[in-house]
């Protein structure tokens, strides 16, 4: 299940400025990715096929280069491009709570 955002996650991951974002690490990716893949297990277990291979075909598109980091101290903003049939649809959004 997905949590509601506070006004402060709106903020930052709407307003925050171009060069205050990184290019993201392996961890990152990595960080990401374990995620997506607790989405997908969820997702399997509920039945929602559709929302597994959504959330699968993503995982294949996240790579260094699409994948933007910003971070304050608790937590991970994360900025990726979502493409459909190959093209820029949307730009989608991951807020990961640091350890």
């Amino acid at each position: 299940m997905m949590n509601q955002l506070t006004s402060y996650e709106v903020t930052k991951l709407l307003h925050t400025e171009q060069n205050d974002w990184r290019e993201a690490t392996y961890d990152d990716i990595n960080r990401v990715k374990m995620e997506i893949n607790r989405i997908v297990e969820r997702s399997y277990h509920d039945g929602l096929d559709d929302e597994v291979r959504a959330y699968i075909m993503l995982k294949r598109t996240i790579t260094k280069q699409t994948l933007r980091v910003s971070e304050d101290a608790i937590k991970y903003y994360y900025s990726f491009p979502i493409l459909k049939e190959g093209a820029l649809y949307d730009t989608g959004f991951m807020i990961i709570t640091k350890n």
